[in-house]
């Protein structure tokens, strides 16, 4: 779910976009990765692809580009990976949380990618981290407080209440 934390990054990412005249673009991944890197894994989305692109443009992201994660995607290195997002899409700029990792084995750490933009041509901004009472608002507080049934925990670190939408049987 589109929570507090990734609203800090968007702002961080508008703000950046601003001053530099680019383009605010969120990416996101339509399937979870851990579909392709460990199958079987039961895996608990809290909103549907749909309904998070709409969460995230409302969070003021210009333009949401869902990816597909595929084996081949995870075989990607670091610098492949951000080479791909700079024929694409343009890539000049990064906003990231700082624990963001990219690329085959999570090995395009934020030094890494400092590093890889420094010859590829763009630059990283990593930003500290959202908290609540000390914590840092992530997608797993809210699934375990889902899963304890405190939605208003949930709706803490969400911002707004949570939801279900699907049909009624």
């Amino acid at each position: 779910g589109v929570h507090l934390g990734h609203r800090h990054l968007i702002n961080a990412l508008r703000s950046d976009a601003r001053e530099l005249e680019l383009t605010s673009v969120v990416l996101t991944f339509a399937n979870h990765p851990l579909s392709v890197l460990q199958p079987g894994t039961e895996i608990v989305l809290l909103v549907p692809l749909e309904e998070r692109v709409l969460l995230l443009k409302d969070a003021g992201a210009e333009c949401v580009v869902p990816l597909t994660f595929t084996q081949e995607m995870a075989s990607l290195s670091a610098s492949d990976f951000v080479g791909v997002l700079q024929e694409e899409l343009g890539l000049l700029h990064m906003v990231v949380g700082p624990d963001f990792a990219l690329g085959h084995n999570r090995e395009g750490t934020i030094p890494a990618l400092v590093d890889i933009g420094g010859r590829q041509g763009f630059t990283v901004n990593a930003v500290e981290p959202f908290t609540l009472e000390g914590k840092s608002a992530r997608s797993t507080s809210i699934r375990q407080a889902l899963a304890n049934a405190d939605v208003a925990a949930a709706a803490e670190v969400l911002g707004r209440p949570f939801s279900i939408s699907g049909p009624v049987v």
